[in-house]
């Protein structure tokens, strides 16, 4: 299921808003805000990722060039565009847009059990994920990651000045 964000559309499961969208690097699922995302389209015609120096890649959406990043299972930049990602979700705080590719993103429909912070423990390095959510469906109980637009644009910043 593709979702387009936009200020007066919401996502709805069952009876109840989505507030959040899991977003698949294949074993690793992220939750994104609902409220943070922008768009959710898959790579195609209208979203192709043009190569880029600082970022996996770009696309252009409405007239803007918008830096697009492929992630790893373990949450580290990936160089090239995988195949295994075919859908760009773009993210948006204030005026900046990022995109992620990812393999899937839906909207959340677990019973959400717990959210918490990070551990200290796993705060010692900066990444894009802000907290842990324990969450259940039927009778499996999953740990997803909290994403957060603010820590996204920091782990980039943080990468690309570690390659300058």
């Amino acid at each position: 299921m593709m979702l387009q964000a936009s200020n007066n559309e919401r996502v709805v499961q069952g009876d109840k808003l989505s507030e959040y969208i899991s977003v698949s690097l294949g074993k690793t699922n992220l939750l994104a805000i609902r409220s943070e995302i922008h768009l959710i389209e898959p790579v195609d015609d209208r979203i192709q990722i043009k190569p880029s120096v600082l970022s996996t890649g770009r696309i252009q959406l409405d007239g803007r060039i918008i830096p697009v990043y492929c992630f790893t299972e373990d949450l580290e930049i990936e160089q090239t565009v995988s195949m295994e990602k075919p859908v760009c979700i773009v993210l948006k705080q204030n005026k900046h847009l990022v995109g992620i590719l990812c393999s899937e993103a839906t909207p959340f429909s677990h019973q959400i059990m717990k959210i918490q912070s990070l551990p200290e423990c796993m705060k010692l390095s900066v990444r894009p994920i802000v907290g842990l959510c324990l969450s259940k469906t039927n009778d499996i109980t999953e740990v997803n990651y909290l994403l957060s637009v603010q820590a996204l644009l920091e782990y980039i910043d943080e990468y690309n000045s570690s390659r300058a």
